[in-house]
């Protein structure tokens, strides 16, 4: 049910590939650099997504971006011998279908990275809400509130 989308599925698949690409690279697992890898990811991607709605003069969505890293063990090589570290992740919602709605990208590790990054964004419409103009601009980078 494509009709939902504010913004293409392969626009938003692509803002992802873009943004996992640009932030984490073929970078192995840190634990200690991962909380800010995922800020980073989904900072970028929401100021993206944001950009693009202010593009279309589309004010009345609010938007929710999460992102999390699962870090795989075994060598990318060998994808039968690949295991996550038990991160299961979903969402559900009540909403209205013709107007909200979800989307999901698995960025998975490679030979090089030892991690996938998945990224879910939902767009709630909002009847009587007008999101401020030029808004991307206003955040000089951040969003409203980043919880990580």
């Amino acid at each position: 049910m494509e009709d939902n989308f504010v913004i293409r599925p392969a626009e938003i698949r692509q803002i992802i590939i873009e943004t996992c690409r640009n932030v984490v690279g073929s970078r192995r697992y840190d634990h200690l650099q991962a909380g800010e890898w995922n800020s980073t990811i989904i900072v970028t991607i929401l100021n993206r997504l944001i950009q693009e709605l202010d593009r279309q003069r589309e004010r009345r969505f609010k938007l929710i971006v999460n992102s999390s890293i699962a870090q795989t063990i075994g060598p990318a090589s060998d994808p039968s011998s690949v295991t996550t570290r038990g991160l299961h992740v979903a969402n559900a919602a009540y909403w209205d279908p013709p107007q909200d709605g979800m989307f999901s990208h698995k960025y998975a590790a490679d030979k090089d990275r030892d991690f996938d990054v998945i990224v879910s964004v939902v767009w709630l419409s909002h009847d009587g809400y007008t999101a401020p103009a030029a808004l991307a601009s206003d955040l000089d980078g951040r969003p409203p509130h980043v919880v990580a």
